[in-house]
């Protein structure tokens, strides 16, 4: 979980920092799909947001820095998917808490 986390926080940190250069494109896009790929597996289930709550928060975070800096590459075969599983996943967390 923490290093996978930290994986995703770098990620992040890279489309941070080269999201808006087109020459960068394809690399992000190469690393987004893989590690977001691997994400929603882990993510499937509502007990592994509890089993590792910084994998959800930095996949969140990788998600949303992608929007924001290059939409392009979140809007593939791949990586949507991929984020609207874990998304739909990630919406009974809030609905659990706030029926508990």
């Amino acid at each position: 979980g923490r290093q996978h986390a930290s994986l995703l926080f770098a990620v992040s940190e890279l489309v941070r920092s080269f999201g808006r250069d087109e020459s960068c494109f394809e690399t992000l896009r190469v690393s987004l799909e893989e590690v977001m790929s691997w994400t929603s597996k882990i993510l499937r289930e509502l007990s592994n947001f509890d089993a590792a709550p910084d994998v959800a928060d930095d996949a969140f975070l990788l998600a949303k820095v992608c929007v924001s800096h290059c939409p392009s590459v979140v809007i593939n075969i791949r990586v949507l998917p991929a984020v609207i599983d874990m998304a739909l996943a990630g919406l009974h967390v809030q609905h659990r808490e706030a029926c508990c």
